[in-house]
């Protein structure tokens, strides 16, 4: 029998966490998963239903605490000895560096965005999810534009929902 796939979902107490992990357990995987969602909390989603083959975990995982993420990373160094999927949906990014400071601004980001890591085996994935990004005002004014003319195209062609016309 295959091992089952380790997949772990930050941010995982409202939103976009919640959603992609209750879409996560519901779904019957291909191969066991067993899903950890983790957030500042680590309480427990209401997941109406789980889908057999789904083992849905909950654990807690501060990103202003680094040492939620050193505890987190030695359960799971000791239950299954590496991470599969990390979907980041939870993090912080600075749009601009401080003068002076981008070193210690950019081992920052990187220090709490990317604390699993280490877990991660060579083949694994990484998903890097962020609602923030999508404000159009923090980039260049040729990616906003570009981006614009790929919605209008999208929300013209057949694709788009009739209901959002």
């Amino acid at each position: 029998m295959r091992p089952p796939t380790i997949a772990v979902v930050t941010g995982a107490s409202r939103g976009i966490g919640a959603a992609i992990c209750r879409s996560l357990a519901s779904a019957p995987p291909s191969v066991p998963l067993v899903l950890y969602a983790v957030s500042r909390s680590g309480s427990s989603l209401n997941i109406p239903s789980i889908a057999a083959g789904v083992s849905l975990k909950f654990d807690r995982l501060d990103l202003g605490n680094l040492e939620t993420a050193a505890a987190l990373a030695t359960r799971l160094q000791k239950e299954h000895g590496s991470i599969d999927v990390l979907i980041n949906n939870a993090g912080i990014y600075h749009y601009t560096l401080e003068e002076g400071r981008e070193e210690q601004m950019t081992k920052e980001m990187l220090d709490v965005n990317y604390p699993l890591i280490p877990m991660m085996k060579t083949g694994s994935r990484i998903v890097n999810i962020s609602s923030q990004s999508g404000n159009l005002e923090q980039f260049g004014f040729q990616l906003q534009a570009r981006s614009v003319t790929l919605k209008t195209r999208y929300s013209t062609s057949r694709l788009w929902p009739r209901s959002t016309r």
